[in-house]
């Protein structure tokens, strides 16, 4: 991945001066580096994280990685692809700081290639609902257009 490049200046931690001056400033470059796993913007963290059918549409508590080690995650009902959840506080530290970014994580519902048969006759039951739920809105739309 590419390194993200942070400087931190520590006040008078450099060499000293001379001829018995004051002692300069030390100047730390930080090299991030970058992985598909987590991306840093600033103090920022992002990551994508992939969950089923069943869990976007019911929700879920998931353990997720951070920076900071494992975490839990509440998936809220009815999540979408590409919505964006936020961990407060887990993302780098501010030096000098008791404060931290935030760690952003992007949904990704993820559909399943192969059912079960069971699974294929829960899916079908769910459609017919859904299509009959549908007839019921179209119906309660046109009674109110007339």
């Amino acid at each position: 991945g590419v390194d993200n490049l942070s400087k931190m200046r520590v006040a008078h931690e450099g060499n000293a001066g001379k001829n018995g001056g004051a002692s300069g400033d030390l100047y730390v470059v930080i090299h991030t580096k970058q992985t598909p796993e987590f991306i840093r913007n600033g103090f920022d963290i992002f990551s994508e994280i992939i969950i089923s059918t069943p869990q976007a549409v019911l929700g879920d508590e998931i353990t997720v990685k951070t920076i900071h080690g494992e975490s839990t995650l509440t998936i809220p009902k009815g999540v979408q692809t590409g919505e964006r959840l936020v961990l407060k506080g887990f993302g780098v530290p501010y030096l000098g700081s008791e404060h931290k970014g935030n760690h952003y994580f992007t949904i990704k519902v993820e559909t399943p290639k192969k059912l079960s048969s069971k699974e294929e006759k829960l899916y079908k039951e769910l459609f017919i609902l859904s299509k009959q739920n549908q007839s019921i809105v179209d119906k309660v739309k046109s009674a109110i257009n007339r």
